[in-house]
């Protein structure tokens, strides 16, 4: 496992609406393996961070992530939760974290944090074992997001959706047509406009998030991307 960089994304983000640490990290020849190829790990796992049991995962209950380890769940996924326990222990926790697949054996994680520099230590504490002190060690460094890919999978409908919906296209930020012909064109693979889209379904969801419905900032649950658009 080798971490390639620790990233702090303090806007809205895909992953949450509020600030997160993203470490993108090379599962190496723990790609495609799941926890219950490796006898004894969960239990040992436990032993060391029991609070872990407790954590609902997708599943939305107390005692979803021990499911997802028994029936066998990726290493990056259990990367994820155990930076979350250990925030948690430190009494800087937040619970909202996500794990995403890049490509080939790259991993993204992001965390909600209170506290950053804290946070970003145990988020390396969380991979030490498989990791050499002069990676772990080194100065924090950028990297690209992966934007056109997430337009041109993950999220290519929800964008579309998003923009063309009546209520977008009568806010009279931009103009109607030219949306339709960025996404055509883009979507033919006439032009990459990536970032245009990106910046206008960012300032989408913004606009939903606070000027339509302001009551969403008293609330206590934890939007994503996907909620924002439903």
């Amino acid at each position: 496992m080798k971490i390639e960089c620790i990233r702090t994304l303090n806007g809205p983000n895909v992953y949450s609406y509020r600030p997160v640490l993203l470490m993108r990290f090379d599962l190496g020849n723990l790609f495609e393996r799941e926890s219950r190829e490796f006898q004894s790990f969960n239990e040992k796992l436990l032993t060391l961070l029991p609070g872990i049991k407790d954590h609902h995962c997708s599943l939305g209950r107390p005692g979803g992530f021990l499911t997802r380890l028994e029936e066998g769940t990726y290493f990056g996924h259990v990367v994820e939760h155990v930076a979350l326990e250990l925030t948690a222990l430190a009494g800087i926790g937040q619970s909202h974290g996500k794990t995403r697949h890049d490509s080939g054996s790259i991993y993204n994680v992001a965390i909600e944090f209170r506290a950053e520099h804290a946070s970003t230590f145990l988020l390396k504490q969380a991979v030490k074992d498989f990791v050499p002190q002069e990676i772990l060690n080194r100065p924090k460094q950028g990297f690209g997001v992966p934007i056109q890919d997430w337009i041109n999978r993950q999220l290519r409908s929800r964008i579309r959706e998003s923009l063309t919906e009546p209520r977008s296209q009568q806010r009279g930020y931009v103009e109607p047509g030219y949306i339709n012909v960025l996404l055509n064109e883009h979507e033919r693979g006439r032009r990459d406009h990536s970032d245009g889209l990106w910046a206008l379904f960012m300032l989408e969801l913004w606009h939903r998030q606070f000027i339509d419905q302001p009551a969403n900032l008293t609330q206590t649950h934890q939007p994503t991307v996907t909620s924002a658009l439903n």
